[in-house]
């Protein structure tokens, strides 16, 4: 099995999955947003008139919230909208609030990995399309709509269809004046925006290795504008000393096996990159 496939197999209690499998996975981690947020607080209410008992959720203490869109609220209804993100995390003791003004707070997909919130084989959820973003660490990490996140809220759980894995072999370095960001955007454009679609895009090869935390993070996160299900790379010591000089412990390496199966495998000699630019309107452009 490949990484993602190891890490759902462990996380729906399988021994082995495939791709197109239909599982339940618990999840590790979750996170909502001042966006997100609101809308998790609408299913939740249309769950209690319903009289679905909604008092308590699996697990607060592996949920984290981040005010990163709207604040400072430029208009009544992005403070409200702030005013019921803050209620909901005290009625449910949600201590991981990361409030805007107030010390560490920041972009959600920025807090995931500088706070250490998530670790190397982990499913990791969010209520936002970059919720990828954190498949860097060696995370299975995608975003859901309202009413799955709220679903996982209350029950821990939520069902996958296995992905696919598209694999990106990178070779060689990045000449210094080129960044991952123009890598991806090189890839996006071969690919196309929806060359992704709910597959799992895997970043490998000793261009990789090169990386540090942060380019790989970058790669993850646009695999989002490739329609990807999620974005990964297996982790390594720099991943393991990435978090633990963020106060993480316990950290344990999950990698796909040597006979892992791929649907595509793609060659890209990263040390021969150039800048990119995609011009207006499109990242494939």
């Amino acid at each position: 099995m490949n990484i993602v496939e190891k890490i759902l197999a462990r996380a729906s209690g399988k021994e082995k999955v495939s791709p197109d499998d239909v599982i339940f996975a618990n999840v590790d981690k979750v996170m909502v947003h001042d966006v997100s947020g609101p809308g998790v607080i609408k299913v939740f209410d249309k769950l209690k008139k319903q009289g679905i008992n909604v008092d308590k959720l699996w697990d607060s203490s592996k949920v984290w919230v981040a005010e990163d869109h709207f604040v400072p609220s430029a208009e009544k209804i992005s403070a409200e909208n702030i005013v019921k993100l803050q209620n909901f995390t005290k009625n449910y003791g949600i201590e991981k609030h990361f409030k805007y003004g107030m010390g560490q707070y920041g972009i959600c997909h920025t807090i995931s990995h500088e706070e250490a919130m998530v670790l190397p084989g982990e499913v990791y959820v969010g209520g936002d399309s970059h919720t990828n973003t954190t498949g860097a660490l060696g995370a299975f990490a995608a975003g859901l709509g309202h009413t799955d996140i709220a679903y996982v809220l209350l029950n821990g759980k939520i069902w996958f269809k296995v992905p696919e894995t598209l694999y990106f072999k990178l070779n060689g370095k990045l000449p210094d004046h080129v960044m991952a960001k123009d890598l991806i955007l090189k890839i996006i454009g071969e690919i196309g925006t929806d060359g992704g679609a709910y597959q799992t895009m895997q970043f490998g090869g000793n261009g990789i290795e090169e990386m540090s935390v942060e380019s790989r993070l970058t790669l993850c996160n646009m695999t989002t504008e490739a329609g990807a299900k999620n974005g990964i790379v297996e982790p390594d010591q720099k991943v393991v000393d990435y978090l633990s000089s963020r106060g993480a412990s316990n950290i344990t390496l999950v990698n796909g096996d040597a006979d892992a199966e791929y649907s595509k495998i793609y060659e890209f000699e990263s040390s021969e990159m150039e800048p990119i630019v995609a011009k207006p309107f499109s990242p494939e452009n």
